[in-house]
């Protein structure tokens, strides 16, 4: 796979930083200030008024990710590769990860998954399906060839030396979305997290990104990508919808994980593949439980969520303190 040199610099962050949110609050400041976003409808319902046709803002394909490998701490093992699902990302960039602050340097595209997800391998598409747990699914599946996509991805974009690694310690690998847009005149491209810490500032934690675009900046964003249960001291948001700008930064949200079993590597006893290496005597280990509930509307297919319920270290029993008993009906 071919590696670009380096990520494109961006200077003095702060001092764009401050130039974004003045011309933010000028635009905010004077009612006539037109705010652009992209690709048609961006109806987000209820009361946020969302409908019409921009040119500038929020669509899958101004998207991307960013991967990066983690150990059982969060602690990364090696460094971030950003690429991108559509064009050369536009804008001032704020691309830190959430998990130990890297700089991330690019890769070419495509996105491995874009076969089999589609939408460029957006974290959503144009239907504004989220799409983070399919691309989780594609890189835990098996190639064909009795390696899990994940290890071919590592090997791509580090080193089959990284992806042996993976799985003999449990390393994980980190994916974080981007998104690049366009508010008061200004474009900023940035990872969930970081847009939440921009919004903040622009219009206050416990508020929203600017209309008529929150469906995207705190919803569509933080949710598309999103932990099921907490890992690596980032704790999950208990909101599965609207999130405020605060709740951004706060929660595990717009970040992926990604943990191989270790099945996935064989040792043998004698010359491989030979017999297996022999069990060892009273071997014990702990699992993760998560279970997620929703109920579905027969008649029109929509599915609202219930919760995820999880109990972490299980050892034996596959039991989830605190889950509600749950009644099946048709109506």
């Amino acid at each position: 796979m071919k590696f670009q040199s380096h990520i494109p610099k961006t200077k003095h962050t702060l001092i764009f930083l401050s130039i974004f949110l003045l011309a933010l609050a000028i635009g905010i400041s004077i009612p006539s200030i037109k705010v652009y976003a992209t690709d048609g409808n961006a109806d987000e319902g209820e009361s946020d008024q969302a409908s019409g046709e921009y040119s500038g803002g929020p669509s899958y394909a101004k998207t991307g990710w960013i991967m990066y490998i983690v150990d059982k701490n969060g602690t990364p093992v090696s460094d971030a590769v950003y690429i991108s699902c559509g064009g050369e990302p536009q804008g001032i960039r704020f691309l830190t990860t959430r998990l130990g602050g890297l700089n991330p340097r690019q890769v070419a595209g495509p996105v491995p998954w874009v076969s089999v997800i589609g939408a460029d391998g957006a974290p959503f598409d144009n239907d504004q399906d989220f799409k983070g747990i399919d691309i989780k699914d594609w890189l835990l599946e098996d190639d064909g060839a009795g390696t899990k996509n994940v290890f071919n991805v590592v090997s791509d974009y580090w080193s089959e030396d990284k992806a042996i690694a993976m799985a003999k310690n449990n390393h994980s690998l980190i994916l974080e979305p981007f998104y690049w847009m366009t508010i008061g005149g200004l474009t900023i491209c940035a990872t969930d997290m970081n847009w939440g810490i921009v919004l903040s500032t622009a219009y206050g934690g416990g508020n929203y990104g600017p209309q008529p675009f929150t469906l995207f900046t705190n919803t569509i964003f933080p949710q598309c990508a999103r932990f099921q249960y907490p890992q690596f001291g980032l704790q999950t948001s208990p909101k599965y919808g609207k999130v405020t700008n605060a709740e951004m930064v706060t929660y595990a949200l717009g970040i992926e994980s990604i943990t191989p079993k270790n099945s996935a590597i064989h040792t043998y006893w004698e010359v491989s593949p030979g017999n297996p290496e022999p069990r060892i005597p009273n071997k014990t280990g702990t699992c993760n439980i998560v279970k997620g509930y929703y109920k579905e509307n027969l008649t029109t297919g929509v599915k609202q969520s219930l919760g995820v319920y999880y109990e972490l270290d299980v050892t034996s029993n596959i039991i989830v303190s605190g889950e509600p008993t749950f009644e099946l009906v048709e109506c």
